[in-house]
């Protein structure tokens, strides 16, 4: 309903009529009813639009959102689907021959591709283990829940947030944000999150992704018992994700923005409970705006502030124009209620009597050069006249169906109106309208005179960055030259146009049509001529532009009288069937009536004497002659072409081919016994027995490849699945025999049973004890068998070989046992290298060095001081190095109770200590068996190994040996259950073999023959069904083995009886044929021909006199062409 037109009012009562009219229209944008989610918000776990937080607190994730931190969404781990019962030897059996012969398992996988991800080769394998636990009578497996699992690992799962304190754990203090969902939820959930966000933003422009803190629990009345809740307070955020290993990350940051308070729950209590919410300050704290929310909703008894945090999709786009719109925002100039276009829509105008449609300017008149205003893009005239109405400052609207140029017509409006120096407003409900038209403005060089205020766009960075960019701007330098030969160039053009416009509305001769609707008529028209006859299409009517319209009344009053006189033909359906047409001869007379009543006589005589040839033929051999002689001609042409019926030629089954039916159903049963006879001739080529392979049939045949192929023989030969028999047969014969030896072997370590795996590292290990020497085995101490000791053990080693090279070389001059110290011999080295020449006379330091050499040299001849210095040199180094590495406690540490110094049993103990090394990399910690068994290798008593040792060297432990070596795929499995398996395929392989050998197939027979054979039997099978059904059976007569080595005598009886049929043998006569012997028929019906037919072989010249007279009397077109008179004019009936 249109607003009230306010006439003679004051300005102030106008402005008070507008305020009210925004007031009531801005209190419409708050939604106070409890369909309001910023009123009453249900949280769900189901719920794609928001997602919540635990064990995290809410003034410490604000913070960090502040101070710009980008947060991880942390997930809770998934329990380990690794079940105990699930570990056991035979479930881990069956699971890996399940994973080779389950269908849904194999098609599901089939389906996943190359290209799987672990998360979905994970549920296929859980859903196999299922189906395998039902199978083995296992319990179902109970789901735990979620809220368990969070506290197994430490995580509380409550939704209540905990309040900030001096102890907090760490955890608080990094980077992740904690949800309540296992990471395939979660992930669901954030994409689903972030998504819509991005729609919202790029389809509306709006901003709707929030963390909110905190929630005020709330009622609507002190006796309601329906708590509602409110979000308090919503912190803008993004969501970010990458892909890391194949999987998703979700990270979330602050985005630019202000943190809103809730303005809907605000003025609900303003207006219901006489409360008013804290404002937010932005230089506040959180826990802050919480105390004083908490102060205040205090007066209530039942309400609660609860410390949840809800990351989700919340919008205020209504709430931001409803405080856009208070009237203290406005500075006094710009009040709302002085606004022209509010006060016309609020309170009314005088009418203005305008049309509805406006009117189209003519824009290619000179006159309106001036008014018309510069355009960036192609404008059709209506376009033209809307954007001249909106630079004289007309309202209006421009409607139209898509594609119609709206969006040209808008670019055109915002580009003459910044030519005209005015801003312009460009609102719309769909973010791809404003692209559409900034895209347009942008290839024309307009966009730096656009700031977009929409989407991200709002965000004051790039708001900043877009009027930099601006100011920034300069335009191009524009060569004046060149602008006037383009508007001298677009002057001519417009001239032509112009030109052309004009000519094409003169009027044409004195048609009274212009020269447009002319050529319109002949591009509609040309169609139309397609369809008209040669003869029309080539007629002209000559001087056509002086035709009037009197001319062509009257040309189409005769077209309509040529129509209605040559209905009358078209009724007989064309000249030719005319009663009267063909008949020329207008002379015939009375006198022509006696001689052609003569003819006639004659005539009638001779078809009387036809008449009775005829009938005496059909009686004789059931022809049905029609009386005429052409039916006479056809009967003897007919006859003429039977022959004898073949020498391989079956007279019972022609006897069965009386109708087509039978016919073709013979031809179908032949093709049949040609096919099963090329069938049996492919079996006798794979398999000796063909009635054999007939008696097994295809079904068991078929089951007997699948199991060849489920045991995974499928690529190999008759002959090597008769070699695989033998080894599983004497595998399983080996592992049966082995059971027991792997049994003492264990009972000799103390051990339960292990599996295969187990068993072959526990021989491993055996083989490398028996590689020791015995007089090696007692030094197997804990310090010594030490892996981190080997270094050290080699370090030893090496000096001590060392140290005993040197020592060698020494003794060979030097008696080492009269030196005391090293002390004394590096002293002695000094005295004589410092010594001079009256020094080494006179000092009893360097008489004594020199004694101490000669006492221990073994060569008496005289050195010098300085030789003799250097020897005392070295030999002091020496045993400085022996000193030292005899008083080396990390040597003494790793070797024990076997430290001798350099006489320790160096290699011994390398040796040894190596030994221990691969001994733990063959037996692994990984169970406790293995572990107990390595711990006995490295700790046992000599008896201990001993007995061990003894045992390996017997023949039941080599047939062990030999028994692991063909159990290398099946480590993971107990020997027992291997053992179980061989004996399972080897009696599978037996009856293969049984069924294979009954067949006496060769010995490079394939699965791929036994393949191919199926199908031959498949085929065969369906043959014999097919003819051995009643109507087939009855063609054949007999049996389908009588007729597998003679189809050429059913191909020759199809043969005769379709020659029969293609020479026009007639149903009737066919069955006079079948009354007798088939070969005696055919010979009478042929001597009747000769005999009967001798006289009149030439059955035309019965009539050639009469025809001859009676051809002057009726024109040769006539009797040509009427119905019912031959080509020689003879009647075709008698």
């Amino acid at each position: 309903m249109a607003a009230p037109v306010v006439t003679g009012a004051e300005p102030d009562d106008i402005s008070r009529l507008v305020c009210a009219g925004i007031e009531r229209l801005r209190a419409r944008l708050l939604d106070l009813s409890l369909a309001n989610r910023l009123l009453s918000f249900k949280h769900s776990e189901k719920s794609r639009t928001h997602i919540r937080i635990i064990d995290e607190v809410p003034e410490i994730l604000f913070d960090k959102l502040e101070n710009g931190n980008k947060l991880t969404f942390a997930w809770i781990d998934a329990p380990d689907p690794d079940l105990a019962d699930e570990q056991t030897p035979e479930f881990r059996f069956a699971l890996a021959r399940k994973k080779e012969s389950d269908a849904t398992y194999l098609e599901q996988k089939r389906k996943l591709g190359r290209r799987a991800s672990s998360r979905q080769l994970e549920r296929i394998e859980r859903e196999l283990r299922d189906r395998l636990r039902r199978e083995l009578g296992l319990p179902p497996v109970r789901e735990q829940k979620i809220t368990e699992r969070a506290k197994e690992l430490g995580i509380d799962p409550g939704y209540d947030l905990p309040e900030p304190v001096s102890d907090l754990p760490r955890k608080h203090a990094d980077t992740k944000i904690q949800t309540l969902h296992y990471r395939e939820q979660m992930e669901s959930k954030l994409a689903t999150i972030r998504d819509s966000d991005r729609t919202l933003l790029q389809d509306a422009g709006v901003n709707a992704l929030y963390c909110a803190f905190g929630f005020v629990e709330w009622y609507e009345t002190a006796t309601s018992d329906t708590a509602l809740y409110a979000p308090l307070l919503f912190y803008p955020v993004e969501i970010e994700r990458i892909l890391k290993d194949g999987r998703y990350i979700y990270s979330m940051q602050s985005r630019d923005g202000d943190v809103e308070p809730n303005i809907t729950f605000a003025e609900l209590i303003k207006r219901n409970h006489g409360m008013e919410l804290p404002t937010w300050e932005p230089e506040s704290s959180l826990a802050d705006f919480i105390m004083r929310v908490s102060r205040m909703i205090s007066t209530e008894r039942k309400w609660k502030l609860r410390r949840w945090v809800t990351v989700g999709l919340f919008t205020f786009s209504k709430l931001v124009m409803y405080r856009d719109l208070e009237a203290g925002n406005w500075a006094h100039e710009r009040l709302l209620d002085k606004h022209p276009i509010l006060q016309d829509l609020l309170v009314g105008s005088e009418s203005v009597a305008e049309v509805p449609i406006a009117p189209e300017y003519e824009i290619d008149s000179r006159s309106a050069e001036k008014k018309i205003p510069p355009l960036v893009t192609d404008a059709d005239s209506s376009q033209h006249s809307a954007i001249i109405d909106v630079l004289n400052g007309k309202n209006l609207v421009i409607q139209g169906p898509p594609g119609t140029g709206k969006s040209q017509t808008i670019t055109n409006v915002i580009a003459a109106a910044l030519n005209d120096g005015k801003k312009v407003l460009f609102i719309a409900e769909k973010m791809a309208a404003l692209e559409v038209v900034k895209s347009r403005l942008d290839n024309f060089g307009l966009g730096h005179f656009c700031l977009e205020l929409h989407s991200s766009k709002t965000r004051k960075t790039s708001v900043l960055q877009a009027l930099n960019h601006r100011l920034e701007f300069r335009g191009p330098n524009l060569d004046i030259a060149h602008l006037r030969q383009a508007l001298k160039a677009c002057e001519e053009a417009r001239s032509e146009l112009l030109y052309y416009v004009t000519s094409i509305k003169q009027p044409v001769g004195q048609t009274g049509l212009t020269v447009y609707e002319v050529l319109r008529g002949n591009c509609v028209r040309t169609g139309l001529a397609q369809k008209f006859p040669p003869e029309l299409k080539q007629a002209r009517i000559d001087r056509s532009n002086e035709l009037d319209s009197f001319t062509v009344q009257e040309l189409k009053q005769l077209a309509s009288t040529l129509e209605v006189q040559s209905s009358a033909i078209n009724h007989w359906g064309g000249l030719v069937r005319h009663p009267w047409h063909g008949l020329q001869n207008d002379q015939l007379d009375q006198f022509y009536a006696d001689e052609l009543a003569t003819i006639l006589n004659r005539w009638a005589q001779s078809l009387v004497a036809l008449q009775d040839a005829i009938c005496q033929a059909a009686a004789q051999t059931g022809w049905p002659i029609t009386y005429s002689v052409s039916g006479a001609q056809k009967f003897v042409d007919v006859v003429q072409k039977i022959s004898s019926p073949p020498e391989e030629f079956d007279e019972e089954v022609f006897r069965r081919l009386g109708t087509n039916n039978d016919r073709a159903l013979l031809a179908s049963c032949l093709a049949d016994v040609e096919q099963f006879t090329a069938m049996c001739t492919e079996i006798d080529c794979i398999v000796e027995k063909r009635s054999s392979a007939l008696t097994i049939g295809s079904g068991r045949l078929k089951d007997t490849v699948r199991e060849i192929q489920e045991i995974g023989f499928g690529e190999y030969r008759f002959k090597e699945i008769e070699e695989k028999f033998e080894e599983a047969r004497n595998a399983a014969e080996i592992l049966d025999e082995s059971l027991q030896v792997s049994t003492a072997l264990l009972n000799l370590f103390g051990s339960e049973v292990v599996s295969v795996g187990d068993l072959s590292a526990i021989t491993e290990a055996i083989s490398l004890t028996q590689k020791l020497p015995r007089d090696v085995l007692h030094l197997r101490h804990s310090e010594v068998l030490q892996d981190v000791n080997l270094s050290v053990l080699e370090r030893g080693l090496h000096q001590a070989e060392a140290l005993e090279r040197r020592a060698a070389v020494l003794r060979n001059g030097f008696e080492l046992s009269f030196i005391h110290s090293s002390a004394s011999v590096k002293t002695a080295a000094e005295e004589l290298a410092s010594a001079g020449f009256f020094t080494s006379l006179f000092s009893s330091k360097c008489r004594e060095a020199r004694r101490l050499y000669n006492k221990i040299t073994r060569d008496k001849k005289r050195v010098s001081r300085h030789g003799a210095a250097l020897v005392l040199a070295g030999i002091a180094t020496y045993l400085e190095n022996l000193e030292k590495f005899e008083s080396d406690d990390e040597l003494r540490k790793v070797t024990g109770p076997y430290f001798r110094g350099i006489k320790t049993s160096w290699k011994e103990l390398v040796t040894i200590c190596r030994w221990a090394q691969e001994i733990r990399q063959a037996l692994p910690a990984i169970s406790k068996r293995t572990k107990a068994i390595r711990d006995f290798l490295l700790g046992a008593d000599l008896d201990g190994l001993d007995g061990i040792l003894a045992f390996a060297r017997t023949t039941e432990y080599q047939k062990l040996l030999k028994a692991l070596t063909l159990t290398a795929d099946y480590s993971s499995f107990d020997l027992q259950v291997v053992a179980i398996a061989h004996r399972q395929i080897a009696t599978r392989l037996a009856a293969i073999l049984q069924q294979l050998r009954a067949l006496e197939v060769s010995s490079n027979t394939t699965v791929t023959d036994l393949n191919r054979l199926v199908s031959v039997l498949v085929t065969i099978e369906e043959l014999q069904q097919k003819l051995g059904q009643s109507q087939a059976a009855e063609i054949l007569g007999s049996s389908l083995g009588c007729w597998i080595d003679k189809p050429l005598k059913l191909q020759h009886t199809l043969a005769f009886a379709n020659k029969l049929c293609e020479i026009g043998f007639l149903e009737p006569a066919w069955r006079v044929l079948l009354q007798g012997p088939i070969a005696e028929k055919t010979h009478s019906a042929t001597r009747f021909v000769y005999k009967g037919w001798a006289g009149h072989s030439g059955l035309e010249t019965l009539f050639s006199d009469e025809s001859d007279v009676c051809c002057p009397v009726l024109t040769t077109r006539w009797y040509k062409v009427r119905p019912g008179i031959d080509g020689r004019g003879f009647p075709d009936t008698a």
